[in-house]
């Protein structure tokens, strides 16, 4: 069967980026689906000036949704594979065609925005070792970039599990789910632009992950940093010999610190890791 690829954006109260992001997305050939998550401001008004389809949720129901309605619309309109991303200027659309040709043999591509650490901001590099060093010690395998929004996978893949997360995390069950059933994947390298980015790490998003990491590994017990991040109060977690600070810096939000040095030196030494052949 011939691949048909989709690209599927998520928005949510993105009417300053929208239009940039757009205008880089429709240079390519490609269809291009919008789902706007229940946005007050003009986003969608923004998206009805291109060649793209808008679907709307009326009220904001997490990305967990979103990629429910992005597989919904592909199967009902025959598309094989669909590629996203971030749609808050975090992410260059010149990199669609290299997902799209990586499709072609994976059933997942992921974007690595930590093949160079040392321009990533102290906070983002521990929040993401964190999440990376929480999916190797569920599953034994190494992953430079797990939280990343910028993926392209199969909808033969997305149909062998049923999304069972909230939020954000969808962007973590998948990545679980590719290791469990030892699907086919690739890396691609971006680059990390947190320009005018925000240090902090929501709580539904390490919420996420840690369930996530709690379902698919029954050695791992983390109700007590479930139970903790939802104080909204500091407190330290140590995984696999690093000490994780998490800071709250307002509700339902924590910035998250490590030994940086330690951190960068982790993903250095990890930089060629292939977990396909391991």
């Amino acid at each position: 069967m011939k691949r048909k690829p989709l690209i599927a954006l998520p928005v949510f109260n993105e009417e300053n980026n929208l239009a940039e992001v757009l205008s880089a997305t429709c240079v390519f050939n490609y269809d291009v689906l919008l789902v706007d998550d229940g946005s007050t401001d003009a986003s969608v008004r923004c998206a009805e000036r291109y060649n793209v389809n808008v679907l709307k949720h009326e009220k904001n129901k997490g990305l967990s949704e979103v990629y429910k309605t992005f597989v919904d619309y592909a199967l009902e309109n025959d598309y094989t594979h669909i590629i996203t991303f971030d749609t808050d200027g975090q992410h260059n659309p010149e990199f669609i065609p290299k997902f799209d040709s990586l499709l072609a043999n994976n059933d997942l591509v992921i974007g690595n925005r930590f093949s160079s650490p040392e321009k990533i901001p102290e906070a983002k590099l521990s929040s993401n070792l964190f999440a990376s060093l929480l999916v190797e010690n569920t599953t034994g395998f190494f992953l430079p970039d797990v939280s990343c929004g910028f993926r392209g996978f199969s909808l033969d893949f997305i149909k062998s599990f049923e999304i069972t997360s909230d939020g954000f995390g969808v962007i973590f069950q998948m990545i679980f789910e590719m290791l469990k059933q030892q699907k086919k994947y690739s890396l691609v390298k971006i680059p990390a632009n947190y320009e005018n980015q925000k240090m902090e790490t929501k709580s539904l998003e390490i919420l996420g992950l840690l369930r996530q990491a709690s379902k698919y590994s029954s050695s791992n017990n983390l109700d007590e940093y479930l139970k903790l991040v939802k104080t909204d109060r500091a407190f330290s977690m140590k995984l696999m010999g690093f000490l994780f600070n998490f800071m709250p810096v307002y509700d339902n939000a924590y910035v998250i610190s490590t030994d940086i040095v330690r951190a960068s030196e982790y993903y250095d030494l990890n930089a060629n890791y292939d977990a396909t052949k391991n």
